[in-house]
């Protein structure tokens, strides 16, 4: 008859869990190379975006003039808030009661400068639809 030991040593009926000091110091150190280099590359994106945004914004409020123009048969105007581009602007027209009737206001975040390249504060479309100037702007951050 063959004599069995049982062995009573932990290690060996309860296997490890978790990491070790160096395992923990090494993906941290991983980990924080990799946040150093995705930041400024996040950061331009979040830029480009709002770049992008407000680009969009003035073609929509630019469209949204003409159309007011054509439907109202009047002229109306989108102006700068405050005589700065960077600012925001307003959609607005005259009524024949010599009101001034705002159609729609955009406030435009401080991190976009927004640049008439003619330096006009408003632009007028007519009863036509027509502009009576270019609308040439450059958006920058």
């Amino acid at each position: 008859m063959a004599l069995m030991r049982m062995n009573t040593n932990r290690n060996h009926l309860y296997p490890e869990r978790g990491f070790t000091l160096v395992e923990l110091m090494t993906s941290l150190t991983v980990s924080a190379i990799l946040i150093t280099a995705a930041v400024p590359t996040f950061s331009e994106f979040v830029a480009d975006q709002q770049i992008k945004s407000n680009t969009y914004r003035l073609l929509a409020d630019l469209s949204l003039a003409r159309s007011e123009a054509v439907k109202r048969q009047m002229n109306i105007e989108l102006r700068a808030s405050g005589g700065d581009w960077s600012n925001g602007w307003d959609v607005a027209f005259i009524d024949p009661n010599d009101a001034d009737i705002l159609v729609r206001s955009y406030q435009a975040p401080g991190s976009v400068d927004v640049q008439h390249l003619a330096g006009l504060a408003s632009i007028t479309f007519g009863k036509d639809g027509r502009v009576s100037d270019a609308a040439d702007f450059k958006l920058w951050d």
